[in-house]
């Protein structure tokens, strides 16, 4: 029987000219793969609150303001070393335009890895599957 998961998400596109600013998934099924800064909201928060918590996380950064952009999904097959398919991941995401963004003083808490990245260095191959939805959608 294959296992599906179903994960909602709240997820910042931070944009500057070309580039974006994307973190570098550490683990999971995007492993190595650019994607939004963002994840998934907590019991009692909102989804405000959800992106403020995670640019901090994830970034270690604030923003003034967040515009909402789309509601994007992605279902992604995930196989296992032996190329059987083992479950179904699902995705929901919420994204927003966030401005004003602001890095905060260095702390202990460990933050992902993150770059500017230019937009024609994207593609499906080096992207979460959300992440490369959007660039078609709205960045091409």
């Amino acid at each position: 029987m294959i296992e599906s998961i179903t994960r909602v998400g709240v997820y910042g596109l931070i944009q500057e000219g070309e580039k974006l600013l994307l973190v570098q998934q550490p683990s999971g099924p995007f492993k190595g793969r650019w994607d939004f800064p963002g994840g998934g909201i907590e019991l009692g928060e909102t989804v405000e609150q959800t992106l403020r918590r995670e640019l901090i996380e994830e970034i270690h950064a604030a923003f003034d303001t967040m515009k909402f952009l789309d509601n994007l999904t992605c279902t992604t097959p995930i196989s296992s070393s032996s190329g059987e398919q083992d479950l179904v991941f699902f995705q929901i995401g919420l994204i927003y335009k966030v401005q004003g963004l602001q890095f905060l003083e260095l702390s202990s808490t460990t933050l992902l890895s993150h770059a500017w990245v230019k937009i024609e260095q994207l593609h499906v191959h080096n992207t979460s599957p959300l992440l490369w939805k959007l660039i078609t959608y709205h960045l091409s």
